[in-house]
């Protein structure tokens, strides 16, 4: 690992380097090894603590941190929801191998999840395929596709900064419903 490199910029340099196939395997190799061992990490050390309930335990991630989401949930089967926005919604069409390892992932989530998506984030298609995947399974989850917010894919993909009020009552209703005491 690149000392001083965060992993988006780790994931700019291999793209810069390699183009969008080394952007692919360097988004993949940070959601697989650094960025899930940081996270269960913290997980851990939550399950330590007294003043932690749980029961109550969520995961909630956008874009990246939404694919991240999917990888911890399923390593981490005690979670109670799971909360995706946009995820994979820029990577997706274009890395065949992150949709393998997402499609996977959610095969082997015990929680609910929610996948949120605005009409024009980069795509939709990963909230599509992973429902239709969970449906298939019989498995609890939600999709949750929003009208079009902004103008451009990036204001899309970003709602959940630009736009609370569009999906605020949805989500906290989600996590009302599953992280019941």
């Amino acid at each position: 690992m690149d000392q001083g490199l965060n992993s988006a910029d780790m994931i700019e340099k291999a793209f810069k380097q390699n183009g969008q196939e080394g952007r692919n395997e360097a988004q993949l190799q940070q959601l697989e090894t650094d960025q899930l061992q940081d996270m269960i990490s913290g997980i851990v050390y939550l399950r330590k603590r007294t003043d932690v309930d749980l029961q109550r335990m969520a995961i909630i991630g956008h874009s990246f941190g939404g694919s991240l989401a999917l990888l911890v949930a399923e390593h981490e089967p005690f979670l109670k929801a799971v909360v995706v926005f946009s995820g994979a919604g820029y990577s997706w069409n274009l890395s065949p191998r992150l949709r393998i390892r997402l499609i996977d992932a959610v095969k082997n989530i015990k929680a609910p999840i929610l996948f949120i998506h605005a009409q024009n984030d980069y795509s939709t298609t990963p909230g599509y395929e992973l429902d239709s995947i969970l449906n298939g399974l019989n498995k609890p989850h939600e999709l949750k596709i929003y009208s079009k917010f902004g103008n451009t894919a990036d204001e899309g993909h970003n709602m959940i900064f630009r736009s609370t009020n569009t999906w605020e009552e949805d989500v906290f209703k989600f996590l009302k419903d599953n992280l019941r005491s």
